[in-house]
């Protein structure tokens, strides 16, 4: 597997409180990633305590620009969340974070609802 050095150039995340949810507490998690691939790129987050994706339906978020890009996800207080991510059109080996349908692991793609305040720089 081939990994490119500043594809996703920074993530950065905030949490926020949310309302009470059944058995655990409903949060919310905001994930602020920017993209310095030279092609386009599609990104989904996994939660890897239960059957979630983020955006779901079989769809993945586009970043098809530079800019820094926010993303806020509807979570559980305690999930732990990772992020995704591949050139868009697939057909490539190169990937970033979990990748596509959260085939992989990595070491600094993952927060914690709630519990996580990390800013990190990629550099896988």
């Amino acid at each position: 597997m081939r990994r490119f050095a500043c594809l996703l150039a920074f993530v950065m995340f905030g949490f926020g409180v949310g309302l009470a949810a059944s058995p655990a507490a409903a949060e919310q998690m905001t994930w602020k990633i920017g993209s310095s691939y030279s092609y386009r790129i599609q990104l989904e987050f996994y939660s890897q305590d239960r059957n979630a994706v983020w955006p779901g339906g079989g769809k993945a978020y586009p970043l098809n620009d530079s800019k820094v890009h926010t993303f806020t996800l509807n979570c559980q207080r305690g999930e732990k969340i990772c992020y995704g991510a591949w050139p868009t059109g697939g057909g490539s080996q190169t990937y970033w974070g979990v990748g596509v349908s959260n085939k992989h692991r990595c070491k600094t793609c993952c927060a914690i609802c709630g519990l996580d305040n990390p800013v990190k720089e990629l550099s896988d």
